[in-house]
């Protein structure tokens, strides 16, 4: 009784050396991107926040918002406002970290809104702006924080105050 040798096939022996290569190439290169990936979806805090609107008191809102759900205000540093050409207005937020510039000279009139809750307070300088302001007339929106009155009740918070900064006399305010 003969046997008769079996006749290995070569492109099996082919196909199962390109599975094994390619199981293999995707053991090796699947691992940094698991380790990439644990590093990437960790949060980047932002420096800053951007408000964009034609209206300004949509700004104000928005930003109030936003302040209001990052619970980032103790964080704030100060605020960059701009208005362009075709009347849009972008306020700026910008975290701690960043030095605050210079304000410039002119004859500008400073409205300031004060509390203890930044959304509050930009909530409170939006209606201001609904009710008796034009948002041609804004030249700046500026921030600061205060240590608060020695009458107040001690709570060891800052107050936060946001100016309206205004021309003075301003042509469309309502006194």
């Amino acid at each position: 009784m003969g046997t008769k040798p079996t006749k290995f096939n070569t492109w099996r022996l082919v196909g199962f050396c390109l599975l094994m290569a390619l199981l293999l190439t995707g053991v090796v290169s699947a691992a940094p991107d698991k380790a990439s990936d644990r590093q990437d979806k960790r949060p980047i805090p932002p420096t800053s926040y951007v408000f964009e609107s034609p209206i300004l008191s949509d700004v104000l809102d928005t930003a109030a918002l936003t302040m209001q759900k990052c619970g980032c205000q103790s964080q704030v540093a100060f605020f960059d406002y701009e208005q362009d050409d075709k009347g849009w207005h972008r306020l700026t937020i910008y975290l701690t970290g960043i030095i605050t510039p210079a304000p410039d000279a002119g004859n500008w009139e400073e409205i300031p809104f004060r509390g203890a809750s930044l959304p509050d307070v930009l909530l409170e300088a939006s209606k201001y702006m609904k009710n008796y302001g034009c948002d041609a007339a804004v030249h700046n929106v500026t921030y600061a924080r205060e240590a608060p009155l020695p009458t107040d009740p001690p709570t060891g918070r800052y107050l936060h105050v946001v100016y309206l900064v205004l021309e003075s006399p301003s042509p469309c305010l309502i006194d």
